[in-house]
């Protein structure tokens, strides 16, 4: 199963990830994307995601929905950002209903300012940064304030092609760090379907390396909704993830 999962994924990165989206969201990947919302402009991406993790059966099968960032452009280079999620792990027993505990994963509270963009360049740059704070429900907080921050990057190759990568690091207030890093590709089918594949992965304390690839589609429906799917799998951990959602922008000079 795990062998047919690659192969899907290569075969995906031969067709990737749209770059000319009238809507740019940072929906389905990993990474953060570099471009900053324009200025007074309001933006929801929202989506539900199923994850296992590990061998043991036993293991509780994560939901988490909504998990939803909210995107606000408050000025032409900087827009501020909110991340909320609700958690519900599944804990499946042969000789009885499941066990299903629920609640509230911490708030993220962040801003995006855009470092780099030109008219004529193929490049944009953008740092990210969210303060992590412990808000959630009892099991789900990490009790601690965490700092996350990332420099994202996109350069567009062709109309059709482009990359993006994302290098960060996530300090938590008790003293532990970890490197975060992303790599995705794409190309654009047409003007509204496309497709990516991205792998991803942390570095904890310069000991404990995870890393994990993933892939999917997203289809623009309107030039201000998308809807998207990804699915991923973990390289050196077992780990295996479906999130299905969608991002949709509110402008103040919408038609």
């Amino acid at each position: 199963m795990q062998k047919i999962k690659l192969i899907l994924l290569l075969i995906i990165i031969l067709l990737s990830f749209t770059v000319n989206a009238q809507i740019v969201t940072e929906r389905p990947t990993q990474s953060e994307s570099a471009v900053v919302l324009p200025q007074h402009s309001f933006q929801i991406e929202s989506g539900m995601i199923y994850q296992k993790s590990g061998d043991d059966p036993n293991t509780a099968v994560n939901i988490t929905a909504p998990s939803t960032l909210f995107r606000y452009g408050i000025f032409k280079f900087m827009e501020l950002r909110v991340i909320t999620s609700y958690q519900n792990d599944v804990y499946m027993n042969t000789y009885a209903f499941p066990n299903i505990n629920s609640g509230f994963n911490d708030m993220e509270v962040g801003t995006k300012i855009q470092i780099f963009k030109k008219e004529n360049s193929k490049t944009d740059i953008a740092f990210v940064t969210h303060l992590v704070i412990p808000t959630g429900s009892i099991q789900f907080t990490n009790i601690d304030y965490a700092s996350i921050n990332k420099i994202a990057v996109s350069h567009g190759i062709t109309d059709y092609i482009g990359v993006g990568y994302n290098l960060g690091y996530k300090y938590n207030f008790t003293g532990e760090s970890t490197l975060l890093y992303s790599l995705s590709l794409g190309v654009n089918i047409n003007s509204k379907f496309g497709f990516f594949i991205e792998p991803y992965g942390d570095l904890t304390e310069f000991s404990e390396h995870a890393s994990s690839i993933n892939g999917g589609i997203f289809y623009q429906v309107r030039n201000n909704l998308q809807a998207d799917f990804s699915f991923g799998t973990g390289i050196d951990h077992p780990m295996n993830f479906y999130a299905v959602g969608f991002g949709w922008n509110i402008s103040r000079n919408e038609d």
